[in-house]
């Protein structure tokens, strides 16, 4: 069977780069959507029910998994379902996410669900280190400069890695990162919504309960992104661009 795939590129930066989304109208078999996911071969793919007492179903598939959650297929997900300047519910395995269409570009979504994080040994090389049930468990590494994480050398294969450190162009509230997990089949994410979430928890459990950074992504892989992240005590916020590149047709 064919099937249409709608392709977004999810946190742009400067109207460049961002992370490839394939968003489909339409939930069906299990191993089909994971067929589909696997032959576009982005990050992650959504597909999307039809809406039950307002709420969107959406599930969310790596090319080789299903995530219990994810950022940039929802914020992508918002974007595709809401009309500027329109708030849209969607649901996923942890929990009902309210996302916010702002004018013709940008979408965000508020994430209520608090990830329990945990402290943890730092590794060598890392200056401080936690782990995030996202509920998967995702390894949260402060470097020690922005130089350490552009040029972090990867030994290893981890499941969910993300390595981190404020001060991209000698600001404080500019966060360079990088997101490796191979452990559902992606080496590299050029960007992490779900990560983003992750680190808002890490700010509030070393005490900061509420703030806002920008999180630049991907560059090492040719694909520069920007998350902007917004943290209360109870509440997340993620967004950024999103811009549309037509569709695919896959066979599954």
């Amino acid at each position: 069977m064919t099937r249409t795939v709608r392709v977004l590129r999810v946190f742009t930066r400067d109207g460049a780069g961002g992370n490839p989304l394939g968003v489909h109208d339409g939930i069906f078999g299990d191993n089909e959507m994971q067929a589909v996911a696997a032959e576009l071969g982005y990050s992650e793919t959504v597909f999307l029910g039809d809406p039950l007492d307002g709420v969107t179903p959406a599930r969310i598939f790596t090319p080789s998994y299903e995530m219990p959650f994810a950022g940039h297929p929802l914020v992508g997900a918002t974007w595709h379902t809401a009309r500027p300047d329109e708030t849209v519910l969607l649901s996923c395995q942890v929990g009902t996410v309210t996302g916010r269409r702002a004018g013709r570009d940008v979408a965000s979504i508020d994430v209520a669900f608090r990830p329990t994080i945990v402290t943890v040994d730092p590794p060598d090389g890392v200056d401080s280190a936690w782990i995030a049930r996202m509920p998967l468990e995702y390894e949260v590494h402060r470097l020690r400069d922005v130089s350490a994480v552009t040029s972090y050398d990867l030994a290893d294969r981890p499941d969910h890695r993300y390595v981190w450190a404020l001060g991209e162009d000698g600001r404080d509230d500019i966060v360079r990162a990088r997101f490796f997990a191979a452990g559902v089949g992606v080496d590299e994410d050029p960007a992490t919504g779900s990560a983003a979430v992750a680190l808002a928890a890490v700010f509030r459990h070393v005490g900061v309960d509420s703030g806002s950074v920008t999180i630049h992504q991907g560059a090492e892989m040719g694909a520069p992104c920007r998350i902007d992240l917004t943290w209360s005590p109870t509440l997340t916020t993620i967004g950024g661009a999103v811009i549309d590149d037509g569709t695919r047709s896959v066979t599954s």
